[in-house]
């Protein structure tokens, strides 16, 4: 047991358990625990507290407490298992192999290659219908040219007065549309709508994993990484997600989005929080870093 916390998921699972017992007490450097302290056992940060000293104990690699048994090695204290299953050598007809314990043969043959699951068919047409909708469909042709024609009529209002002044907020008013008037591309190209179709599996499956509730759609995910995308987002000095050059040059802007059919603002702010918090960590430190995307 440490008797001062050495990491900080010691200290939050310290403050946790405070928070639990509504009783905040100091370290007792005194005390050294034994087989009758009671401890709390934290779940999230993989810690124990003694209720009584408010001494630590960090499960991981280097747990001291750990029990061999047939399917791992787990933690005496909290239960909580710690590492993978030791390869034994079993004896073959033929030769000796290395493997894992298994339930249906007594000493099976183990994979040391990691199965990688594949988006299912029914996520690939749900994602490439919906990067269709937004990049090629008549809605985005007709908001772009809703878009030029409100452009050119301030426009031409601005520069009839003959101004120096009029002249200039002509200038900056093209500046401001710019963003507005990205034009449609001809076709959205494979390696992009593969990227896309990858990364929004990656981020159910890390809500799975993390168990972080993810109730939205494919659409609503595709939404919020378009965001993303689009301005690109950094943590902590480190580029989580670069900018895709291709939702740069023909991508919505945020106020163009509400004007597609059936998508909703609301729906995609939920799902770019939702995004942050899966590539980022309770703390708000970098997780993971999706790869940059295709041209």
């Amino acid at each position: 047991m440490d008797i001062f916390p050495r990491t900080h998921g010691a200290q939050l699972a310290i403050q946790e358990y405070n928070k639990t017992c509504k009783e905040v007490c100091a370290i007792d450097t005194n005390h050294r625990c034994s087989n009758a302290c009671e401890y709390y056992v934290c779940d999230r940060h993989r810690v124990a507290v003694c209720k009584v000293s408010r001494h630590t104990h960090v499960c991981g690699p280097n747990c001291t407490m750990g029990l061999h048994q047939a399917d791992g090695v787990y933690c005496g204290l909290t239960a909580l298992q710690v590492a993978g299953p030791i390869e034994k050598a079993h004896a073959n007809c033929t030769k000796i192999q290395y493997g894992r314990r298994n339930s249906n043969v007594h000493w099976g043959p183990s994979s040391t290659k990691a199965v990688k699951s594949k988006p299912t068919n029914q996520h690939a047409k749900r994602v490439r219908s919906m990067l269709t909708s937004l990049f090629l469909s008549k809605e985005r042709q007709q908001i772009l040219q809703d878009a030029k024609r409100k452009a050119n009529k301030k426009m031409q209002a601005l520069l009839a007065k003959k101004t120096v002044a009029a002249y200039y907020a002509a200038v900056q008013f093209r500046l401001k549309v710019a963003p507005m008037l990205s034009p449609v591309p001809e076709s959205i190209p494979e390696a992009f709508v593969q990227y896309i179709i990858e990364q929004t599996d990656r981020i159910r499956q890390e809500c799975t994993r993390r168990k972080i509730p993810c109730k939205r759609t494919d659409a609503s995910l595709v939404l919020g990484l378009m965001q993303l995308l689009a301005t690109g987002f950094s943590a902590c000095g480190a580029t989580l997600i670069p900018k895709s050059e291709f939702v740069c040059k023909h991508g919505l802007t945020l106020s163009q989005y509400g004007m597609m059919p059936n998508i909703r603002c609301r729906s995609q702010t939920i799902s770019t929080r939702l995004v942050k918090k899966v590539i980022l960590t309770e703390e708000g430190e970098p997780l993971l870093l999706l790869p940059e995307s295709p041209a």
